[in-house]
């Protein structure tokens, strides 16, 4: 919200739509690491949620960064001021809004949903373990340096 009042598009219906579901999934996120981490003070393993979060969160990233983008206009286009302090997670709070520190943001929320398992790896995990669906076929016919040998 900070950034759309220092960009003037606080007022507009579609940013304030898209800043909310934003809210609403860091809601979710924190719900869900709650869950996780209650498991995990009861002895627990990481279980399927923890793919719903990497998945979750990889996902918000570029949503929120995409939003920061789009409320900055063209100017998040020429990034100028201070370059985010990291660049895997979120900058630090209370950070500047620099187009700098939002723009690498964006080219850096990219590679969140590859690392650490794909998105669709993790889908995949979701599909079998929460929704039960069958496992997804096996498409190789073993190491790839082998496959030309048959």
């Amino acid at each position: 919200m900070r950034l759309a009042r220092e960009y003037g598009r606080s007022d507009d219906p579609v940013i304030r739509q898209r800043i909310a579901q934003c809210f609403v999934s860091v809601e979710i996120m924190r719900f869900i690491g709650y869950k996780v981490l209650t498991g995990f003070l009861h002895g627990g393993v990481p279980g399927p949620e923890s793919s719903i979060f990497k998945l979750l969160w990889s996902e918000y990233h570029q949503t929120v960064t995409e939003l920061a983008m789009d409320i900055m206009g063209p100017a998040g286009l020429v990034p100028s001021g201070r370059p985010p302090s990291t660049p895997i997670q979120t900058d630090d709070v209370g950070a500047p809004n620099s187009t700098a520190s939002w723009a690498l943001k964006l080219l850096h929320a990219r590679a969140g949903t590859i690392y650490a398992g794909t998105s669709q790896v993790q889908r995949n995990i979701i599909g079998e373990q929460v929704l039960g669906l069958p496992k997804e076929p096996k498409a190789d016919g073993g190491p790839w340096n082998e496959l030309s040998r048959r």
